[in-house]
Formats: C-alpha cells, structure tokens, sequence
C-alpha cells in the first residue's frame, strides 16, 4: 500500500495572497479520516509557485502503523518543472529530491544519483489535469520519471459520505503502481481523489468544505 502512496501524495505556506489558488483536503483510508493534502499555488507573470504538504497518520488499534510527511516547493514557468525541492518522511525513512532547469531540460538531483531529463519535465500536478496530460510524470518523492497515462472516464461525481465532488471523472494510469481516479468541476478545479490500495482498501482525497 505504501509504494503506492508514494505516487498519490507526491504533489505549504503560512501565508497566502488574493491571486493564490488554495486547495485543502482530507485524505480517508475507507471510511477513517487519516490526514490531509494541501496545495497552493501562486501565480506570477510568467512563472507559477506550487507548495504542497501532506500529512498522513494511519493507525492500527492503539498504535500509529504508518507516518507520513511529505513537502514540495516547485516553480513552473511555461508549464513545465524549473525548481523543485522535496523533503519526505516515509515512515522514518527520509527522501530528498533536488531539481534545476538545464540548458535543454531538468537536472534532477537525490541522495544516490543525478539525472538528467530532456525537454519540458512535469510533475503530477493534480491541481491541473492539462499539465497531466504528459506520457511520463517526475515522482516528487523519488525523483523518479515514470511512464502515465490520462484518460477522461465519464462525466459523473465522486459520491463520498452524502456529499457529491465533481462532475468530470478521469483515469491517470501510472505503470506498475497505481490507477488513480480525478475528479474535477466544470472549470478544472480539482475535488477529489480515489485509487484502490494493498487489501482492497481505498484511499480517497475529497475538498474540504469551505
């Protein structure tokens, strides 16, 4: 179940500005509130600032089975990836990834290795489904550019506790992790979040009530 967390949650400021586009949400595991995933986006001119934080605690009885801590703070300028620096607590186990636009790409950087990748770079940027639409995604937690595909499913809700999000649905396959399905307003505001973990359990994200 885990592994696949690392894709989901890969995507915080005290303060924010009239121009930023704020996303809060709580993350379920079935029925049993476990964290939450927060973007922020603030726009400039011609580049885009992206801070996410997400916090998940997953507990067994009386005992806390799962930590998680994961925070990204990224610039995008014309739609693609030009800094990024994530610090992740994966259950004790800390990750750092490193990223600095190149001549002709990104230069990703983590503990044990640098790469670099040519031409325009992309994270899973939920808060977008047009920046999804990309055939490999840059993995925030590992530094990983993996091989994703999205796919608009149909135009319903996600149904969650008596309450609906969304109206447009998709499907965003990413190779031997995870399918994950979105949802999305009229307007390509992001609602919701749902994919299926180890023992059949289902990880959700829905916003927050304002």
């Amino acid at each position: 179940m885990m592994r696949k967390l690392v894709v989901i949650a890969c995507c915080w400021a005290g303060i924010t500005h009239a121009s930023d586009i704020r996303l809060d949400f709580d993350v379920y595991l079935d029925d049993q509130r476990v964290g939450f995933h927060r973007v922020i986006v603030n726009k400039a001119v011609d580049k885009k600032r992206v801070q996410v934080e997400a916090n998940f605690d997953i507990k067994f009885l009386a005992f806390t089975a799962y930590k998680y801590r994961h925070r990204a703070d990224e610039t995008w300028s014309n739609n693609c990836i030009v800094q990024l620096d994530t610090l992740t607590n994966d259950n004790g186990k800390t990750l750092t990834v490193e990223a600095q636009s190149a001549p002709t790409g990104l230069r990703v950087t983590t503990p044990d290795e640098s790469e670099f990748i040519d031409g325009c770079v992309r994270t899973f940027a939920y808060w977008d489904p047009a920046l999804l639409q990309s055939q490999r995604l840059l993995n925030t937690q590992t530094g990983q550019y993996e091989l994703a595909s999205l796919k608009k499913v149909d135009n319903s809700p996600l149904v969650f506790k008596g309450r609906e999000y969304g109206a447009t649905r998709y499907k965003l396959r990413v190779k031997d992790k995870a399918d994950i399905q979105l949802w999305y307003t009229p307007d390509n505001r992001w609602e919701a979040l749902q994919t299926e973990v180890a023992g059949g359990k289902i990880l959700r994200y829905v916003r927050k009530e304002a």
